[in-house]
Order: structure tokens, then sequence, then C-alpha cells
């Protein structure tokens, strides 16, 4: 995937792919901290719409930390934005918007 592309993902500290507990601490929890049942209102996190959905009645929803695509606008599991981004990355417009936003990113316009 091209690198350009690593600024639309939710990163750790390390600048690698933020696992469960890093994405909770990004959220202010404390890794071994469970989800709010209630869920989490949305806040920015690396320039990325970040929410949890609260639980449903059975209390068995899984994926629950969810992030808005910055290309599309999808709802996407945080864990699974890698994935759903190289789609997007095969796209010439995608390519061409990374670039700029980069270019933009560097000159701090």
């Amino acid at each position: 995937m091209n690198v350009l592309f690593r600024n639309y993902f939710v990163l750790n500290d390390h600048h690698r792919d933020a696992t469960a507990g890093d994405v909770k601490e990004l959220f202010g929890l404390k890794p071994s901290t469970p989800w709010p049942a209630e869920g989490m209102k949305m806040v920015t996190i690396q320039g990325t719409n970040c929410w949890v959905y609260p639980l449903g009645k059975t209390g068995t929803f899984r994926l629950r930390a969810y992030c808005s695509c910055r290309f599309c606008g999808k709802a996407v599991p945080i864990g699974r934005l890698r994935q759903h981004v190289q789609a997007h990355s095969d796209n010439e417009a995608c390519k061409i918007r990374a670039k700029n936003e980069a270019a933009d990113r560097a000159t701090g316009a």
C-alpha cells in the first residue's frame, strides 16, 4: 500500500495500527477497562472521527469501536480500517487526494 495512506489509519505511539488497548487509551480509558455499556460519544483521534456504540439488548454486539472513513465517510470498525482504506488505495482520485493532503501537511497549509 502507498505510504501516503498511513495518514488515514489510527496508529499507536509506535506508528503501527492501534490495537484494542491502544484505542481504549486514545479514548481516555485504561487498556484493561471494558467499553462502557452506554457507548462513547464521537471524538476526533488523529483526524478521524471515532465513537463507541452502546451494547445491544442481548449484550453480544462485539465490534463497538467505530470510525468514519476519511475518504468515503462509511462507518468502519477501527480495527478494520486498514482493510477498508486498502480498497481506496487502488483508486486514482484517492491517490491524488492523499498526495495533495500530504503536501498540504508538509507546507503547513
